[in-house]
């Protein structure tokens, strides 16, 4: 996704046209059907996150607002990693 993203970004930004990727991490939707439902699975999942918890979808709108902005008019080719704190270490 990081390559991609970046080649890209390269590709289209002379016809002004920014390309940028929200990477996220674990996120509590209806989309993962029954997966959340298991106390166990869920533990591992946040045994594995700094933040220690699953992150719901409402946590991705400010970082999604900010790419259809124009704080983002000179951004391209970056790749935003919200997934508390996972590739931090």
């Amino acid at each position: 996704m990081v390559n991609l993203t970046r080649e890209c970004a390269l590709q289209y930004a002379t016809h002004n046209i920014q390309i940028n990727a929200l990477c996220p991490g674990f996120v509590r939707t209806g989309l993962a059907g029954g997966v959340y439902d298991d106390p166990s699975f869920v533990a591992a999942l946040k045994a594995q996150v700094p933040m220690g918890r699953i992150a719901e979808a409402h946590e991705f709108s400010g970082a999604i607002l900010m790419l259809a902005s124009h704080a983002s008019d000179y951004m391209t080719g970056q790749t935003l990693v919200l997934d508390g704190g996972v590739s931090a270490g």
